[in-house]
This record gives C-alpha cells, sequence and structure tokens, in this order.
C-alpha cells in the first residue's frame, strides 16, 4: 500500500521562491520536492535503520525551524534537521515499536515543544525530546488528531476518535 497520507507545503525561503512540498506515504516512506513538484527525492535513506519507520503515522513542519520535519512512525518519532536528507530518532519514555503514535505536533512558534498521543495517553516535551511529560487522556475514545495554537502555544487541541471494540 503506497497510498499518500499526508501532503506538507513548506513556506518559500525568499518572496516568489520555489516552495518545497513533502509527501508521505503509507509503507514505503516520504519524499521531497524543491521545484514546486517537478522532481522527487526519496527521503528513505537514512531511514532503513529504524525499524517500522515506513509504517507512517503522522508528519509536521517546525514553522520556526526551517527544515525541521518531525515523522512519527511505528518506530516512534524521528526527527531532521536538514528538510528530511538526515534523520535522528528522538528518545521517548516508551521503548521503540511498542506504541502506536496516534497524533503528532509541534509548537509553531517554539519547536522544542513537541506533544504526540497514543490512545490513551498525551506527552509532552519543552526540551525538544530530552525530557517528557505523560497524562493519561481524560476520555476512552483515542487521539487523531493534535493542534498547538500558533497565537496560544499553551492551548492544545484534540481531535479523538470512537474506539470500536
Amino acid at each position: 500500500d503506497n497510498r499518500v497520507q499526508k501532503i506538507l507545503i513548506a513556506p518559500p525561503m525568499e518572496a516568489r521562491g520555489p516552495v518545497t512540498v513533502y509527501i508521505a506515504t503509507q509503507n514505503v516512506g516520504i519524499y521531497r520536492s524543491t521545484n514546486n513538484g517537478d522532481a522527487w527525492t526519496d527521503l528513505r535513506k537514512g531511514m532503513e535503520t529504524f525499524e517500522g519507520a515506513f509504517d507512517y503515522k503522522a508528519l509536521v513542519l517546525a514553522p520556526d525551524h526551517p527544515g525541521m520535519l518531525l515523522y512519527a512512525a511505528k518506530y516512534g518519532i524521528l526527527r531532521s534537521l536538514d528538510s528530511g536528507t538526515t534523520w535522528q530518532p528522538l528518545t521517548l519514555l516508551t521503548k521503540p515499536g511498542t506504541v502506536d503514535i496516534m497524533a503528532l505536533a509541534v509548537n509553531p512558534k517554539k519547536s522544542d515543544e513537541i506533544v504526540y498521543a497514543t490512545a490513551t495517553t498525551f506527552y509532552k516535551t519543552s526540551d525538544g525530546g530530552r525530557s517528557w511529560v505523560a497524562k493519561k487522556l481524560p476520555t476512552s475514545r483515542s487521539a487523531s488528531v493534535l493542534h498547538v495554537d500558533a497565537g496560544d502555544g499553551n492551548a492544545i487541541w484534540m481531535g479523538t476518535l470512537k474506539v470500536k471494540k
């Protein structure tokens, strides 16, 4: 299954410059175009060493840090500081591959503030992943989307799905 799961468009570095487009696919990896989609670069190199890295869950840009991407997969969360050319894992409270990350977001004004959620728990770091706090979700529903408010970074929106049993 190689369906496109997410399309992200990074703002141009200069006025009227080309945009950078990222697409994430389920089970195949992610790709980048720096010329408005005319050609694509495969960003899987460097991800192969992380088991489950191609089982896509979420992809987000850090607006205050051009070139920073966060990619959640079955493995966990990978971070790139160079527009996806190289990847490093974030150290999470859970071991790689042991939880399904359902949603991921970053504070648009402070890229060290990262949040993610599993079916039952919400996680937040304020220091780029060096330390995390975890809180059980106040619902029996599973997190499905997270959004950090651009105006108030302390306001985090979460959408949920009813878990079918």
